[in-house]
């Protein structure tokens, strides 16, 4: 094998959901890639709960791979947010890719590119092939109109993260896990890198239309204040009609009461429209409530049914020659401690025995 060209333990988290046929193969073709470049690195696959056999698949990759492989079979269908998360939480490199199997239009060799970005300084980068929905694209303008955030409008496929920033990442206790967002929250530098697709990225659903709005919602709610805004809006909207039919009723009264016959249709548009303006802010302090019910709750984010380890092939043991002065890896330069005196060594062997072989008397 070849020198690799990066003396850094990576990680590579890669969700996948009903991915049989595609997945095992995209895992060894990123395996054989981080092999050529890094001195050691583990791939972590988090299926969420496919039917399709693709645990098995990936499973069958045992003993063909060269780093570590870690499976995480989740319970049930928890997206790839969540489900994600399990792996990040897994993952122990001082580098960590991740990304979806159902958006991988990328070629390896993308990897080398995202992480000589992020060696140079920036903590979070990202790949994007520069397309997004229009429903996408009015989604990120929302949130970066009402939020403090500053997302972008692009899609962003795959991502490589300092230790450090995952950490910061997974520190995070907030329910709405929605990690491009949780990235920008916690302030690291993060940058882009565009790329043209290379491969058609397998279609593998996940999820409904409903939940995808569903969790558009969630995301605008929770990292921005258009619900608060609105509130405010909507409270000192009705408050200026309330008080503009209030002097409209007074005015009549004192000025017009010979010609008023009656005055009932004043006193159902104030009605309906007050009654109206009250019921959108109870909704919209509903929405909070029940987002505080959430967070109180502390339920876990993800149940994995199952955890497996597969060791990968023997690698060297170091592949690149030490630069002078150079200590080897994990060598923190101090001297080894002096063997114990004998005596101890004594001590220690009988302190080991049991209570039968040396009793002891009380006084």
């Amino acid at each position: 094998m070849t020198a690799v060209s990066h003396r850094v333990f990576v990680s590579f988290v890669l969700y996948v959901a009903n991915g049989a046929g595609r997945a095992a193969e995209f895992v060894a073709e990123v395996d054989a890639f981080l092999a050529e470049r890094f001195e050691m690195h583990e791939l972590v696959v988090v299926d969420d709960a496919s039917t399709d056999g693709t645990p098995r698949e990936i499973a069958a990759l045992q003993g063909r791979l060269h780093g570590n492989l870690v499976l995480l079979e989740l319970s049930r269908r928890h997206g790839p947010e969540v489900a994600l998360l399990s792996g990040l939480a897994r993952a122990m490199g001082d580098f960590v890719f991740e990304a979806e199997l159902h958006r991988a239009d990328w070629e390896p060799s993308l990897l080398a590119t995202l992480y000589e970005r992020a060696a140079s300084g920036v903590d979070v980068v990202a790949g994007s092939n520069g397309r997004t929905s229009p429903s996408r694209s009015r989604f990120f303008r929302a949130v970066n109109r009402f939020s403090f955030l500053d997302l972008g409008e692009h899609e962003e496929t795959v991502r490589v993260a300092s230790r450090r920033a995952v950490n910061g990442l997974l520190d995070l206790r907030e329910k709405v896990r929605y990690r491009r967002a949780l990235y920008a929250v916690i302030g690291m530098p993060r940058a882009v890198v565009f790329y043209a697709p290379s491969r058609t990225a397998p279609a593998t659903p996940t999820g409904t239309r409903s939940e995808g709005l569903t969790h558009a919602f969630d995301v605008i709610v929770s990292f921005s204040d258009v619900g608060l805004r609105l509130a405010r809006v909507l409270s000192l909207v009705f408050a200026g009609f309330s008080l503009f039919v209030l002097l409209y009723a007074t005015t009549a009264y004192v000025f017009f009461r010979p010609y008023l016959e009656t005055g009932w249709t004043t006193i159902m548009l104030l009605a309906s429209t007050g009654f109206t303006g009250l019921f959108l802010l109870l909704w919209i302090f509903g929405e909070y409530l029940a987002r505080i019910l959430i967070e109180v709750r502390q339920r876990p984010d993800y149940v994995v049914r199952a955890a497996t380890t597969f060791p990968g092939a023997a690698r060297r043991t170091r592949s690149l020659p030490l630069a002078p002065g150079e200590r080897p890896p994990f060598d923190d330069g101090a001297a080894p401690p002096p063997p114990p005196p004998p005596s101890l060594v004594r001590d220690a062997e009988v302190a080991a025995r049991s209570p039968e072989e040396h009793p002891q008397q009380l006084g």
